[in-house]
Protein backbone atom coordinates (compact mmCIF):
# COMPACT_ATOMS: atom_id res chain seq x y z
CA UNK A 1 0.00 0.00 0.00
CA UNK A 2 1.62 3.31 -1.22
CA UNK A 3 1.16 5.98 1.36
CA UNK A 4 -0.88 8.38 -0.77
CA UNK A 5 -3.22 5.69 -0.55
CA UNK A 6 -3.87 6.59 3.15
CA UNK A 7 -6.73 8.80 4.57
CA UNK A 8 -5.83 11.46 6.70
CA UNK A 9 -7.82 12.79 9.42
CA UNK A 10 -7.69 16.52 10.41
CA UNK A 11 -6.57 15.96 14.06
CA UNK A 12 -3.77 13.98 12.84
CA UNK A 13 -2.34 17.43 12.04
CA UNK A 14 -2.09 19.73 15.13
CA UNK A 15 -0.44 22.15 13.88
CA UNK A 16 -1.17 24.13 10.02
CA UNK A 17 0.25 22.25 7.24
CA UNK A 18 1.72 23.60 4.09
CA UNK A 19 -0.29 22.73 0.97
CA UNK A 20 -0.82 23.45 -2.78
CA UNK A 21 -2.63 25.87 -3.92
CA UNK A 22 -3.92 23.53 -6.51
CA UNK A 23 -5.12 21.52 -3.93
CA UNK A 24 -7.43 24.34 -2.45
CA UNK A 25 -9.19 24.16 -5.76
CA UNK A 26 -9.44 20.24 -5.67
CA UNK A 27 -11.23 20.92 -2.46
CA UNK A 28 -13.87 23.81 -3.94
CA UNK A 29 -14.30 20.86 -6.49
CA UNK A 30 -15.17 18.29 -3.77
CA UNK A 31 -17.30 20.75 -1.74
CA UNK A 32 -19.06 22.03 -5.13
CA UNK A 33 -20.06 18.57 -5.69
CA UNK A 34 -20.75 17.50 -1.67
CA UNK A 35 -22.86 21.32 -0.74
CA UNK A 36 -23.91 20.04 2.57
CA UNK A 37 -27.24 21.58 3.99
CA UNK A 38 -28.59 24.69 4.49
CA UNK A 39 -29.70 25.94 8.14
CA UNK A 40 -33.58 24.31 7.57
CA UNK A 41 -31.68 20.64 7.22
CA UNK A 42 -32.75 20.83 3.77
CA UNK A 43 -29.67 19.60 0.75
CA UNK A 44 -27.90 22.25 -0.93
CA UNK A 45 -27.71 22.14 -5.37
CA UNK A 46 -24.53 20.39 -6.14
CA UNK A 47 -22.44 22.69 -8.16
CA UNK A 48 -20.43 20.09 -9.96
CA UNK A 49 -21.20 16.52 -11.78
CA UNK A 50 -21.04 13.86 -8.86
CA UNK A 51 -18.10 11.91 -11.57
CA UNK A 52 -16.34 14.96 -11.29
CA UNK A 53 -15.76 15.07 -7.43
CA UNK A 54 -15.37 11.00 -6.70
CA UNK A 55 -11.99 9.92 -6.15
CA UNK A 56 -8.91 12.00 -6.99
CA UNK A 57 -10.94 13.60 -9.98
CA UNK A 58 -11.05 16.70 -7.71
CA UNK A 59 -6.79 16.89 -7.87
CA UNK A 60 -6.76 15.88 -11.57
CA UNK A 61 -9.36 18.60 -12.27
CA UNK A 62 -7.87 20.97 -10.50
CA UNK A 63 -4.31 20.43 -12.49
CA UNK A 64 -5.48 20.70 -15.35
CA UNK A 65 -6.99 24.06 -14.53
CA UNK A 66 -3.80 25.35 -13.34
CA UNK A 67 -1.82 24.03 -16.89
CA UNK A 68 -4.29 25.26 -18.97
CA UNK A 69 -4.22 28.61 -17.00
CA UNK A 70 -0.04 28.57 -17.56
CA UNK A 71 0.82 26.71 -20.55
CA UNK A 72 -2.56 29.04 -22.16
CA UNK A 73 -1.64 31.64 -20.67
CA UNK A 74 2.67 31.88 -22.18
CA UNK A 75 0.71 30.60 -25.52
CA UNK A 76 -1.43 33.46 -25.98
CA UNK A 77 1.78 35.61 -24.61
CA UNK A 78 3.73 34.42 -27.60
CA UNK A 79 0.49 34.28 -30.21
CA UNK A 80 1.21 30.17 -30.64
CA UNK A 81 -1.95 29.18 -31.42
CA UNK A 82 -3.70 31.33 -29.70
CA UNK A 83 -7.10 30.81 -30.50
CA UNK A 84 -7.31 26.89 -28.93
CA UNK A 85 -5.72 28.54 -26.13
CA UNK A 86 -7.95 31.46 -25.65
CA UNK A 87 -10.83 29.12 -25.69
CA UNK A 88 -8.80 26.69 -22.83
CA UNK A 89 -8.72 30.42 -20.76
CA UNK A 90 -12.68 31.17 -21.58
CA UNK A 91 -13.47 27.93 -20.18
CA UNK A 92 -11.52 28.31 -17.23
CA UNK A 93 -12.67 31.50 -16.49
CA UNK A 94 -16.52 30.37 -17.15
CA UNK A 95 -16.11 27.17 -14.33
CA UNK A 96 -14.10 30.06 -12.16
CA UNK A 97 -17.17 32.42 -11.91
CA UNK A 98 -19.87 29.74 -11.72
CA UNK A 99 -17.54 27.64 -8.75
CA UNK A 100 -17.23 30.73 -6.78
CA UNK A 101 -19.66 33.61 -7.71
CA UNK A 102 -22.68 32.45 -9.46
CA UNK A 103 -23.09 28.78 -8.26
CA UNK A 104 -22.81 29.91 -4.74
CA UNK A 105 -25.64 32.70 -5.15
CA UNK A 106 -28.16 30.24 -6.92
CA UNK A 107 -27.94 27.79 -3.83
CA UNK A 108 -28.71 30.63 -1.47
CA UNK A 109 -31.68 31.92 -3.36
CA UNK A 110 -30.31 34.94 -2.73
CA UNK A 111 -29.64 36.31 -6.39
CA UNK A 112 -30.42 39.44 -8.67
CA UNK A 113 -31.79 38.58 -12.50
CA UNK A 114 -31.77 34.88 -11.42
CA UNK A 115 -28.21 34.04 -11.45
CA UNK A 116 -26.06 37.38 -10.27
CA UNK A 117 -25.30 37.50 -6.93
CA UNK A 118 -27.40 39.65 -4.50
CA UNK A 119 -24.27 42.36 -3.61
CA UNK A 120 -25.38 46.01 -2.57
CA UNK A 121 -25.61 47.96 -6.17
CA UNK A 122 -22.86 49.98 -5.46
CA UNK A 123 -20.29 48.45 -3.24
CA UNK A 124 -17.20 48.31 -5.61
CA UNK A 125 -15.55 45.61 -3.17
CA UNK A 126 -18.21 43.10 -3.67
CA UNK A 127 -18.89 43.16 -7.18
CA UNK A 128 -15.03 43.53 -8.00
CA UNK A 129 -14.08 39.52 -8.42
CA UNK A 130 -17.02 38.76 -10.33
CA UNK A 131 -16.38 41.63 -12.74
CA UNK A 132 -12.54 40.98 -13.01
CA UNK A 133 -13.01 37.18 -13.90
CA UNK A 134 -15.70 38.12 -16.22
CA UNK A 135 -13.08 40.66 -18.09
CA UNK A 136 -10.93 37.62 -18.55
CA UNK A 137 -13.54 36.44 -19.85
CA UNK A 138 -14.57 38.33 -22.55
CA UNK A 139 -10.65 39.39 -23.36
CA UNK A 140 -10.13 35.25 -23.77
CA UNK A 141 -13.00 35.36 -26.02
CA UNK A 142 -11.93 38.22 -27.89
CA UNK A 143 -9.06 36.34 -28.88
CA UNK A 144 -10.54 33.49 -29.55
CA UNK A 145 -12.93 35.42 -32.38
CA UNK A 146 -10.03 37.87 -33.74
CA UNK A 147 -6.57 35.65 -32.83
CA UNK A 148 -2.88 36.98 -32.46
CA UNK A 149 -2.15 40.05 -33.41
CA UNK A 150 0.77 40.83 -36.21
CA UNK A 151 3.80 40.31 -34.16
CA UNK A 152 2.34 36.50 -32.84
CA UNK A 153 4.01 32.99 -34.03
CA UNK A 154 0.56 32.50 -35.67
CA UNK A 155 0.76 34.88 -38.25
CA UNK A 156 4.48 34.15 -39.03
CA UNK A 157 3.81 30.21 -39.06
CA UNK A 158 0.34 30.13 -40.29
CA UNK A 159 0.00 33.21 -42.49
CA UNK A 160 -2.06 32.62 -46.04
CA UNK A 161 0.16 33.16 -48.72
CA UNK A 162 -0.55 36.65 -50.68
CA UNK A 163 -2.62 36.35 -53.25
CA UNK A 164 -1.68 37.96 -57.11
CA UNK A 165 -3.44 41.15 -57.52
CA UNK A 166 -6.33 40.50 -60.17
CA UNK A 167 -5.38 43.71 -62.42
CA UNK A 168 -1.54 42.45 -62.68
CA UNK A 169 -0.35 41.55 -65.96
CA UNK A 170 2.26 38.64 -66.47
CA UNK A 171 5.75 39.73 -66.47
CA UNK A 172 6.70 40.18 -70.46
CA UNK A 173 9.68 38.08 -71.25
Amino acid sequence: MCIRDRVYEADEFPEDAPVRKVFGLALLLHGAVNPGVNEDGKALMPLWPEAVGRGRWPVYVAWAAALTELVGGLMVLVGLFTRLSALGLAGTMCAAMWLTEIGPALQSGHTRLGFLPEYPTFDPASWQPLLLQFSLLTMAMSLVFLGCGAMGLDRAMFAPAPAAHPRSKPEAS
